[in-house]
């Protein structure tokens, strides 16, 4: 009987082991947005308010259980329930199965707070993410990786082999900082080249609980060690190498109250839609420009840009084989504006259930969004309006709301008719009409 459950033991260690590291090697793709199908900042589509309460749920439930089942005094009660060769296991368990809730339920919230993808500060992002993990993981062997994640307690117990306490050791990371972990974890969450309002929510909410989580965990380190680390405190950073930072309840709190701001703004900052959906009519005062008697669909405006695309600049007709090779199709290509404008890198097409139109910035994006496009993109083109675009029209934050201001662009509610049924000719002239009507009284200054 014993020997079975000693075979019970070591299975369920290494099943709890081998399931943390498809959630340790998953969360790698989830944070920064590669390379998994569900990540950070896609997935199902949500109202603000719900999505943040979700969001909010699933990590506060993640820190809460991270912070009860670490501290000693629930280790002992929970020992008359949970075997102490697999207490450890059972943590891991829990928390990843917690980590796999929170990849399934996360809403995204795809306000841009940064975007410096493609750009040097992008590339140095993306080192940095990197240099996250790598500290995260060279910090978990360098205390006994197998024995932080469970594994070495059911070997010993296996083996009938009596596991000593680990002693007290300073070494190689944990000279230049004492909780090397945190730094990697909290490196990792920031350092991203794309950080959306979701992003952000995601990294102060666990940057916020790895500050509130130290402070319990220095207090049980100074019991279980006393002076020994009484003076490692004295002597070594506690995050930032060569860094004075103390993670105090007064500095948790006044982190806590920045990271709420931040949200605050951040979100409020989404709600903010501006134009999003009409068009932009070019004034007279941009007369001699790239826009002069340009018509802009914008498929996005927010508190942090707009992004639009002109709907009356035909170039040529094109075959679409660079972006669909699957496919071989012949549609109008457009100049959709001055960035990116080499690139067929815009797509906007019109559907029964699309009632403002829709705009796609990346063909990659309707490969991963769309499939049942792509399979069928002859007959949609056939059944369904759509245009194909070279670059497109951008402006930084409140950039348009400036312009808009001092008169260069003139708005007009979405139109089906002026968008897809309207000659690139008579386009410009048809919504000038249009902006004439709505205020007559301006009509001679425009």
């Amino acid at each position: 009987m014993k020997q079975l459950q000693k075979i019970l033991f070591a299975a369920y260690g290494v099943t709890s082991y081998m399931l943390s590291m498809v959630a340790f090697v998953y969360l790698m793709g989830f944070v920064i947005g590669m390379f998994v199908p569900k990540h950070i900042d896609n997935g199902v589509e949500t109202p603000l308010l719900m999505a943040l309460a979700i969001n909010l749920f699933w990590l506060l439930i993640f820190g809460v259980q991270h912070t009860i089942m670490a501290r000693p005094g629930f280790k002992q009660w929970w020992h008359k329930i949970v075997p102490q060769p697999i207490e450890r296991s059972t943590y891991v368990l829990i928390s990843t199965l917690l980590t796999f809730g929170l990849f399934w339920q996360w809403r995204p919230i795809d306000t841009v707070v940064w975007d410096f993808s493609g750009s040097a500060i992008g590339t140095a992002m993306l080192a940095l993410y990197v240099l996250g993990w790598g500290i995260l993981l060279a910090s978990t062997f360098i205390i006994d990786h197998f024995d932080l994640l469970g594994l070495k307690q059911v070997y010993f117990n296996f083996v009938d082999r009596k596991l000593k306490p680990p002693g007290f050791q300073v070494k190689l990371l944990y000279r230049l900082c004492r909780h090397p972990i945190m730094l990697g974890w909290i490196v990792l969450f920031w350092a991203t080249p794309m950080m959306s309002a979701g992003h952000l929510l995601f990294a102060a909410v666990w940057s916020g609980y790895i500050l509130i989580a130290l402070i319990f965990e220095e207090r049980d380190l100074v019991g279980l060690h006393g002076d020994k680390y009484k003076r490692y405190q004295r002597d070594v950073p506690k995050l930032v190498p060569f860094m004075r930072l103390k993670a105090t309840p007064k500095s948790a709190r006044i982190y806590l109250l920045a990271a709420a701001l931040l949200i605050a703004f951040s979100t409020m900052a989404g709600m903010y839609k501006g134009h999003e959906g009409k068009f932009l009519v070019a004034t007279g005062a941009l007369a001699g420009t790239d826009f002069e008697e340009a018509v802009i669909y914008l498929g996005r405006h927010d508190f942090w840009g707009a992004h639009g695309v002109i709907i009356n600049r035909p170039v040529r007709k094109a075959t679409v084989e660079h972006d669909f090779p699957e496919k071989k199709w012949r549609v109008q290509l457009y100049k959709g504006g001055p960035v990116a404008a080499g690139e067929n890198n815009s797509l906007l097409l019109k559907a029964e259930d699309m009632p403002n139109g829709f705009l796609v910035t990346s063909m990659e994006d309707v490969r991963k969004t769309s499939p049942d496009f792509v399979k069928d993109l002859e007959g949609w083109k056939n059944k369904h309006p759509l245009r194909l675009f070279m670059g497109y029209s951008g402006w930084g934050i409140w950039q348009l709301n400036r312009e808009i201001g001092r008169g260069a662009w003139a708005v007009i509610d979405y139109d089906e008719t002026l968008m897809f049924k309207t000659s690139s000719k008579r386009a410009w002239k048809k919504a000038m009409e249009r902006v004439l009507e709505s205020r007559p009284a301006e009509g001679a200054g425009v």
